[in-house]
C-alpha cells in the first residue's frame, strides 16, 4: 500500500515499478526491488522487498538473501536519483547511480556500472563498465528466458543509437563479450532482446536487404559466428497499411501487436528451434480462425513468461 507507506513516512511516494529476482522457471520469485519516487519525478529510491513476508528487507548485513540485509538505494527522498539496477543473483546486482558527479553523463543519467554485493557499501562496489560523459546513459543488466541467460552492457550514444555488448551469463561470469556493432547489428536498432537462445532485432532504419520496421530473429550462436551473413528469419515486415506496435513473449509463444488499417491485429509464433544455423525455421506461425483486425487499440502482456503461455489482454 504505497499511500499507507507515504503516510507513515510523511512522503508523497509514487510507485515506479519493480525488478523481481527471477533466476529460472523452477526458482520461486521471493524478492523484488521496488522503485519509489518522491512526488512522481524521474528520480527514484529502490528498496528490497520480501514477497513472502510482505515486508521491506532491512538494509545492511552480509547474510544471504534468506536472512536480513537488503539492497537499498537512496532510501529517503533526499537520496532519490536517476538510477538503474538488475539482479545478477540473489546476493549481487548491477547498479548505475550518481554516487559522484563523475558517475553521471551530461544528461544526468548513470555513466558507470558497479557490481554491488549484498552487505557492501554501494559506493565501494567496483566499477565494471563505463561510458563517456557525452553518452545519454550507460547501463548493464542480466536477462533470462527459456533457460537461457545473457548479460548485456550498453552505451546510449544519443536518443537513437546504442552500442551493445553481450555475453552468455554463467555463475562464474567468464564468458566472452561480443560487440554487436562489430557483428553488423546496426547501432540504431529499435529493440534488441532474446527469447531463449534466439536474438530478436527490430529495425529502426533499413539494414542489409530489410526495410525499416522489420522484426528479425536469429540464433545467437549463428550471429556470433557469421554476423550479418547469419540466417535471419523475418517475423514481420511493414506494408503501406501495417506497422509493428510492440511484441511480447510468454514461455514459448511470441505475440506481435500489429497496427493494421488503424486497428489492432495479433500474430502468434511458437518457438520450434532455438539454435538453427542451417537456415531451418526458428519460429512457426500459429493459425488463427479469424485474423481480421476489429479492435481500435489493444495490447498483450504475459502473465508469467517463465511458467505459462497465458497473456493479459488490455
Amino acid at each position: 500500500d504505497v499511500d499507507a507507506l507515504g503516510r507513515d513516512e510523511s512522503t508523497s511516494w509514487v510507485y515506479k515499478g519493480q525488478t523481481p529476482l527471477r533466476l529460472g522457471p523452477e526458482m520461486p520469485v521471493n524478492r523484488t526491488l521496488i522503485a519509489l519516487s518522491p512526488g512522481g519525478s524521474d528520480a527514484v529510491v529502490r528498496r528490497e522487498f520480501d514477497l513472502v513476508s510482505k515486508t521491506f528487507v532491512a538494509p545492511g548485513g552480509k547474510e544471504s538473501s534468506a536472512a536480513p540485509g537488503g539492497f537499498a538505494l537512496g532510501v529517503d527522498p533526499d537520496g532519490a536519483s536517476k538510477n538503474r539496477i538488475s539482479w545478477i543473483d540473489e546476493d549481487a546486482v548491477l547498479v548505475g547511480a550518481p554516487f559522484s558527479e563523475d558517475d553521471q553523463t551530461s544528461s544526468g543519467y548513470p555513466r558507470t556500472v558497479r557490481e554491488w554485493k549484498r552487505g557492501q557499501d554501494a559506493r565501494e562496489a567496483p566499477v565494471v563498465f563505463e561510458g563517456e560523459k557525452s553518452d545519454v546513459s550507460v547501463g548493464a543488466y542480466v536477462s533470462r528466458s527459456r533457460g537461457s541467460a545473457f548479460e548485456w552492457r550498453y552505451r546510449g550514444l544519443n536518443f537513437y543509437e546504442t552500442r551493445r555488448l553481450v555475453r552468455r551469463h554463467d555463475p562464474e561470469r567468464t564468458g566472452v563479450w561480443y560487440d554487436l556493432q562489430e557483428l553488423g547489428v546496426p547501432l540504431d536498432a529499435a529493440t534488441v532482446t532474446h527469447l531463449g537462445d534466439v536474438i530478436l532485432l527490430e529495425l529502426r532504419s533499413a539494414w542489409e536487404s530489410y526495410e525499416a520496421g522489420t522484426l528479425l530473429a536469429v540464433a545467437f550462436d549463428d550471429l556470433i559466428k557469421r554476423g550479418p551473413k547469419a540466417s535471419f528469419e523475418t517475423l514481420f515486415e511493414p506494408t503501406p497499411t501495417t506497422s509493428l506496435q510492440s511484441f511480447s513473449a510468454s514461455r514459448s509463444i511470441l505475440a506481435l501487436n500489429i497496427q493494421d488499417t488503424v486497428k489492432t491485429r495479433f500474430e502468434f509464433y511458437k518457438v520450434v528451434n532455438s539454435d538453427a544455423e542451417d537456415g531451418s525455421r526458428l519460429f512457426s506461425k500459429l493459425s488463427l480462425a479469424d485474423e481480421t483486425p476489429r479492435i481500435a487499440s489493444a495490447s498483450l502482456s504475459p502473465i508469467d513468461a517463465d511458467a505459462s503461455d497465458d497473456f493479459f489482454l488490455r
